[in-house]
C-alpha cells in the first residue's frame, strides 16, 4: 500500500468526521475549479487509472494542500442510466479512496496538475468486476487539506474490459472532409481578415487538414477501418493550389508559383488523400460538390441544380483520381427526405446512405426496432422505399451523434470519454452478439493547436477499443444481420438556420445571366467555374452565421457580375440614322467582341415599315475584333422609321437592350407616282379639252352682226 493511500486514508476519515457548518465556513472563502484533461480510453483492473486533473485557483485566497476524493460507483446498466451519470446522477457508491497533498499549495490565480496514476483495482469494486466489461461513473470531489468542501466536483464514466470480448461491437465510422470555400467567383484565393488564405492554414503543418489526414494515414496502416467523405469542392481548391495559384488580399493580387510552401502543401495532402482511397480500409463515399442540404436542392421548383451538384462532385473526385461512383451517396448532415431520395433515383445514384435520426418515421412500436434481437438500441442496417427506388444504408444512432457534436463544440477529454462510454454501453446490451451501428463525426476544424492530437487520440482508441471493431460501412452491409424496413419522412422540415427563399432567389437570378452567357458559347472552362460558383453558393456551410449567410449572397451577385462583365464585352455598332434616296439600300453593321475567347451570337434587325435582307446574322466571331457586315434595307414607303438591331446567343435569348437606329426614306413607290402621273393627265386634259371648247366658241359666227 502507497503512502499517498495510507495518507489518503486518513484524509478520508477526516473528510467523513467534518461536520457540514465547518466545512461551508472553510470551502466559502476558495474558489478552486478542478477540470479533467486527461484519462485513459478503458482499463483493466490492473492498469493505472492514468488520469489528470487540473486544479485552477480562480479566487483571492491560496489553497494551502488538498485532498481528492475517487469514489466508484455501480455499473450502469442501461444508456438511459449512462446519460444520467453524464448530468451527475452516478447512482450508488461501491467503493473509494482519498488521495492528499498536503504540501501543495496553490495560489489565487494558479493551476496544477494532479496525475491520479494508482491502479483501478485501488478502488476494489472493480477489482472482482464482470468479465464481459461495462462503464462505470467514477466521481471524483476536490476538498482543502483540511477535508472542508466539496470545492469542486466531476464524473465521468470509466470503461472497464478485462479482456477482449468475442463479439466486439462493430463501428462503420464515416469521416466527412469540408470546409468553408476559400477560391473566391473570380478563382482568386483570398485572405481572411489581413491573415492566411483559409485553405493555406488547413494545410499548414499545424493545420487541420493536415492533422486530420496524417493521423488517418497512420492508424489506416495499423488496422483501422473508416468510409471517407471528402467535400469536391474542398479537393478542386487543392488541385488548383497545387498548380499555383492567385492569391488576392485587401488591396493586391499576385500570382503564387507552384514551388510555394502552400502549393506543395496542397500536393502533399491530394497525396494522402489518394494513398487513402487506394487502401482497401477505407472507403471513398461521393458527397454532393459543394456541401448543399439536399433536401432544399429536391424540395425547389424548376431546378436542376440538384444533379448538378451530384455530377460536378462526381467529376472533381474523378478527376483526383478518387473515383468512388454513385452507388454510395453520403449527404450533407445526413438531411434525406422522400423528395431527395426520388432525386437521387432520378440521378442515378444512392443507391446506399446514411439516414440521420430526423429522416425517418418514429415507429408506433419500438420494439419493432429491436436488431438484431429485442435491445434498447438499432444495431443493423436499413432499407427505405419509394416509388422509384428501394435504398439500403444506416440510421445514425441520435446519442452517439449527440457526443459527436459535443465534441465538434468542445472537443474536451470529458466529451471524447462520453463518446467512448456510449458506444460500450450499446456493445454491453448485447455482448454476445454481432451488431454493427455507424456514426459520422461533424464536419469541423479544430484548432490548429490541438487538431494533430486530438484526431491521434480518437482514432487510435476507436481502433484499439477491445470492445469495438471498425469497419467501412460497405463491409457492414456484407455481414451476415438482418435488415429492418423503415419509412422516409414525406418531407423534412427546413433547416433552423437555412436562408429564406430570397437567398435561392438571388441564386437564380444569378443562374440565368450564366445561362445567357453561355448562350454565346464561351469557353467551356469559364462556363464550368461560374456554375460550379452557383453550386457553392447553396452550400450549407454558410448557415453557420449571418456573415458566412451574407458572403454565400455575394458568391451569387459576384458570379452574377462576373457574367453580366463578359457579356458587356460583346455590342453591336451602327450609325445613328441612315437615309434612303432609292427603295432599296444597305446598312452598314459592326460587331465588336472585346472578349479575350470567340464567341457564337445572332444580330437580329427589325422594323415594322422596313425589310432586311438576311433577316438575321448568325456567326462566330473572332475574340478582340471587330466585325463588319452589310445587310440590305428596302423600305415600303417614304417617311422615318425606327429600327431595332438586337443581340442575341444562338438559342434567342437577348444578350442586350435592342440598338435603336432611324431610317429616313425619300422615295415614291409605284403605286404613289402612279397616282401622281394620273392626276396630272387629268388636270392636262381637263384644261386642255377647256381650251378648244374656248377656241370653238370664239370662231363661231355672231347672227346679230350679221343682220342689216
Amino acid at each position: 500500500m502507497s503512502a499517498r493511500f495510507v495518507t489518503g486514508l486518513a484524509a478520508s476519515l477526516l473528510i467523513a468526521s467534518l461536520t457540514p457548518a465547518t466545512a461551508q465556513t472553510t470551502a466559502e472563502a476558495l474558489d478552486v475549479r478542478m477540470d479533467l484533461v486527461g484519462q485513459r480510453p478503458w482499463h483493466r483492473p490492473s492498469s493505472e487509472l492514468d488520469m489528470d486533473l487540473q486544479l485552477r485557483n480562480v479566487g483571492t485566497e491560496p489553497l494551502d494542500g488538498y485532498n481528492v476524493r475517487v469514489e466508484v460507483h455501480s455499473r450502469v446498466n442501461s444508456r438511459t442510466a449512462l446519460h444520467a451519470s453524464f448530468d451527475g446522477e452516478a447512482g450508488f457508491q461501491t467503493s473509494s479512496y482519498t488521495i492528499a497533498e498536503p504540501d501543495i499549495t496553490l495560489g489565487a490565480g494558479t493551476t496544477h496538475v494532479l496525475s491520479v496514476d494508482d491502479p483501478a483495482r485501488t478502488l476494489s469494486s472493480l477489482a472482482a468486476g464482470p468479465d464481459d466489461g461495462g462503464v462505470y461513473p467514477l466521481t471524483l470531489s476536490l476538498y482543502d487539506a483540511d477535508g472542508a468542501g466539496p470545492l469542486d466536483t466531476l464524473t465521468t464514466p470509466l470503461i472497464l474490459y478485462p479482456e477482449r470480448p468475442e463479439n466486439p461491437l462493430n463501428l462503420a465510422l464515416v469521416v466527412p472532409l469540408s470546409d468553408i470555400p476559400a477560391r473566391g467567383p473570380d478563382g482568386v484565393f483570398r485572405q481572411e481578415d489581413g491573415g492566411d488564405v483559409r485553405l493555406d492554414e488547413a494545410i499548414g503543418q499545424s493545420g487541420w487538414l493536415t492533422g486530420l489526414l496524417g493521423s488517418l494515414e497512420s492508424e489506416v496502416e495499423k488496422g483501422l477501418h473508416v468510409g471517407l467523405a471528402p467535400s469536391p469542392r474542398l479537393v478542386e481548391e487543392l488541385m488548383d493550389m497545387a498548380d499555383g495559384y492567385r492569391r488576392g488580399g485587401p488591396n493586391d493580387e499576385k500570382k503564387v508559383g507552384a514551388d510555394d510552401s502552400a502549393a506543395r502543401g496542397a500536393v502533399t495532402a491530394l497525396e494522402r488523400l489518394r494513398e487513402l482511397g487506394e487502401s482497401s480500409s477505407v472507403q471513398v463515399l461521393l458527397t454532393p460538390y459543394a456541401n448543399p442540404d439536399l433536401p432544399s436542392l429536391a424540395n425547389l421548383p424548376e431546378r436542376d441544380w440538384f444533379p448538378e451538384q451530384i455530377k460536378a462532385g462526381e467529376d472533381v473526385l474523378d478527376a483526383a483520381g478518387l473515383s468512388p461512383g454513385r452507388d454510395w451517396i453520403f449527404s450533407p448532415g445526413s438531411r434525406l427526405d422522400a423528395p431527395t431520395l426520388e432525386q437521387l433515383a432520378f440521378a442515378h445514384a444512392g443507391n446506399y446512405t446514411f439516414f440521420g435520426h430526423s429522416s425517418l418515421q418514429p415507429e408506433l412500436d419500438p420494439t419493432t426496432l429491436a436488431c438484431p434481437e429485442p435491445s434498447p438500441t438499432l444495431a443493423c442496417p436499413i432499407t427505405v422505399e419509394v416509388p422509384d427506388a428501394v435504398v439500403t444504408g444506416y440510421a445514425s444512432d441520435a446519442a452517439l451523434q449527440a457526443r459527436l457534436l459535443d465534441i465538434a463544440r468542445d472537443p474536451s477529454v470529458e466529451a471524447v470519454q462520453r463518446f467512448y462510454a456510449e458506444l460500450a454501453m450499446i456493445h454491453t446490451e448485447l455482448p454476445g452478439t454481432q451488431r454493427v451501428v455507424q456514426a459520422s463525426l461533424p464536419s469541423w476544424q479544430p484548432e490548429r493547436s490541438s487538431s494533430s492530437a486530438l484526431f491521434d487520440a480518437l482514432f487510435d482508441a476507436l481502433r484499439r477499443a477491445p470492445w469495438l471493431s471498425t469497419i467501412t460501412p460497405a463491409e457492414g452491409l456484407g455481414l451476415d444481420l438482418p435488415v429492418i424496413e423503415r419509412t422516409i419522412v414525406p418531407e423534412l422540415p427546413i433547416s433552423p438556420s437555412a436562408p429564406d427563399a430570397s437567398f435561392y432567389e438571388s441564386i437564380a437570378d444569378a443562374n440565368d445571366a450564366v445561362d445567357i452567357f453561355a448562350g454565346i458559347q464561351p469557353p467551356e472552362s469559364l462556363v464550368e467555374q461560374l456554375n460550379r460558383n452557383l453550386l457553392v453558393a447553396q452550400s450549407r456551410s454558410w448557415w453557420t452565421d449571418e456573415e458566412l449567410l451574407a458572403r454565400g449572397m455575394r458568391y451569387a451577385e459576384r458570379t452574377r457580375d462576373i457574367a453580366a462583365t463578359e457579356l458587356d464585352k460583346v455590342f453591336v455598332r451602327a450609325p445613328g440614322e441612315i437615309t434612303l434616296t432609292s427603295e432599296e439600300g444597305v446598312i452598314t453593321l459592326s460587331l465588336v467582341n472585346e472578349a479575350d475567347y470567340p464567341v457564337t451570337v445572332r444580330v437580329v434587325p427589325q422594323s415594322d415599315d422596313v425589310t432586311f435582307d438576311p433577316s438575321s446574322i448568325e456567326d462566330r466571331f473572332e475574340a478582340n475584333a471587330s466585325s463588319q457586315f452589310r445587310v440590305s434595307v428596302r423600305s415600303q414607303s417614304s417617311g422615318i422609321f425606327p429600327v431595332r438591331v438586337g443581340l442575341e446567343t444562338a438559342n434567342g435569348a437577348e444578350i442586350r437592350s435592342p440598338l435603336l437606329i432611324t431610317v429616313r426614306s425619300t422615295t415614291f413607290n409605284d403605286v404613289a407616282v402612279a397616282i401622281t402621273l394620273g392626276a396630272l393627265a387629268f388636270l392636262i386634259l381637263f384644261y386642255a379639252l377647256r381650251g378648244i371648247r374656248k377656241r370653238r366658241r370664239s370662231a363661231r359666227p355672231n347672227p346679230e352682226a350679221a343682220a342689216p
